[in-house]
């Protein structure tokens, strides 16, 4: 009886001992953890942007890669590249393994663009792009010699490809592209910025990386071949204005999975909706009514093909397939 009872005792002691020694575990756990982050090094990039906007420096793990910072902007020049020692860093492929200073080089946007006023506005149109220099980001600047930069003229950068600018950037001045302007700019991608308020035929035919745009009041028609085989763009707002979708305007886009369509239309032309063969939802903005006096020429299955929601902006107290907007977006009820 006593030797079980001193057995219990000694049972309770080494208890009592190991979870004393438990935070000491823990502690020496957290020392060896904390070791590791203390021992890390790192690199300090300074971005020097030669008379552009300032750009932070940024801290980089040594032996790591840097994220490359927005592009800063100068006022009648365009950001080309950051460079060191003359030659450019490439962000993607050059780890850091030493604080070092980059700096922006720059080029004059008269040396890149053709230029010509927009009527008596004192605005200005881009009629071309002189394919002499090397972007991976071209960002078209909104203002050019205190003018605002408003439009891209037919086929302005027609045919541009990544060994001229791998990324476009349209400011939200630009509201109007014409006849061709992107034609077969296959590969390079896009950030259009503003609203387009204009486009033209074949404005982005063929521009395969394009995945979004947003189109405004004013435009009436969609023209012919405008997004012909746009194969990532996934969904389109068809603005309140436009009654016509013309041929092939929206042929081959493949990605193409929700649209929303004005009370305004009442035409599609033959294939201007060929072959987007994945579209599953179509948000109309009137009645079913209206939808169905639509007069669809011949090779747009895909229209009757997708579920058709019709606009209620409020619940509806029937059954039936309804949508809404929320913060801009099509939402169905």
């Amino acid at each position: 009886m006593k030797a079980r009872f001193l057995g219990n005792i000694i049972k309770v002691i080494c208890l009592v001992c190991a979870l004393a020694l438990l935070p000491s575990f823990a502690a020496c756990n957290g020392e060896e953890e904390s070791s590791e982050t203390v021992g890390e090094i790192y690199r300090i990039i300074t971005f020097n942007s030669n008379g552009g906007s300032p750009v932070e420096s940024i801290k980089v793990r040594d032996n790591h890669y840097a994220t490359r910072p927005e592009d800063p902007t100068l006022d009648n020049y365009v950001f080309r590249r950051w460079e060191r020692e003359g030659r450019e860093w490439l962000f993607d492929s050059k780890r850091v393994t030493e604080d070092m200073t980059l700096s922006a080089l720059w080029v004059s946007a008269v040396e890149i663009f053709d230029l010509e006023p927009a009527g008596e506005s004192g605005d200005l149109v881009i009629t071309g792009f002189k394919k002499h220099a090397s972007f991976s980001t071209l960002k078209i600047p909104s203002t050019i010699n205190g003018k605002t930069v408003v439009a891209l003229s037919d086929e302005a950068f027609a045919f541009t490809n990544t060994d001229y600018a791998k990324h476009i950037i349209l400011p939200d001045s630009i509201v109007s592209v014409g006849d061709g302007a992107f034609m077969k700019s296959n590969g390079v991608t896009f950030d259009i910025q503003g609203v387009l308020t204009a486009i033209g035929e074949s404005s982005f035919e063929g521009c395969s990386l394009l995945t979004s745009v947003k189109l405004g009041e004013g435009i009436e028609s969609i023209p012919f071949m405008c997004f012909f085989e746009c194969t990532s763009l996934t969904t389109i707002n068809i603005p309140n204005g436009v009654t016509t979708v013309e041929e092939n305007a929206f042929e081959g886009c493949s990605s193409m999975l929700t649209m929303v369509l004005p009370a305004t239309l009442t035409t599609v032309e033959d294939s201007a909706f060929a072959n987007c063969k994945n579209l599953k939802s179509i948000f109309f903005g009137g009645t079913e009514e209206q939808f169905d006096a639509i007069s669809v020429a011949d090779s747009n299955e895909a229209l009757a093909d997708a579920d058709l929601y019709i606009y209620s902006e409020n619940e509806p107290a029937n059954e039936g397939n309804y949508w809404h907007y929320e913060n801009g977006s099509p939402v169905i009820w």
